[in-house]
């Protein structure tokens, strides 16, 4: 939301697939030094690189503080 792209250090989890799903940005192994070290380069180097990401808005609300909480509110009040 903060409409900066990520760059997560991170690999095969939930993160790496909700940066793909709603194209925010980057994830990279973290053990991966070169990749990590190529991807800054292209990042700092290639506007068109780091300018080519376009979140969907719509995939990252459903990711908001606000709609988690909601979320959770349902679960709570169905349990209940």
């Amino acid at each position: 939301m903060a409409g900066k792209p990520i760059l997560a250090l991170t690999y095969r989890n939930v993160l790496e697939e909700i940066i793909k799903e709603t194209g925010t940005g980057w994830s990279v192994h973290p053990q991966e030094t070169g990749a990590i070290a190529e991807l800054l380069g292209k990042i700092v180097n290639d506007r068109g690189f780091y300018g080519a990401i376009k979140p969907d808005r719509e995939k990252v609300e459903k990711y908001s503080i606000k709609a988690q909480v909601e979320k959770l509110s349902r679960l709570i009040e169905k349990r209940a």
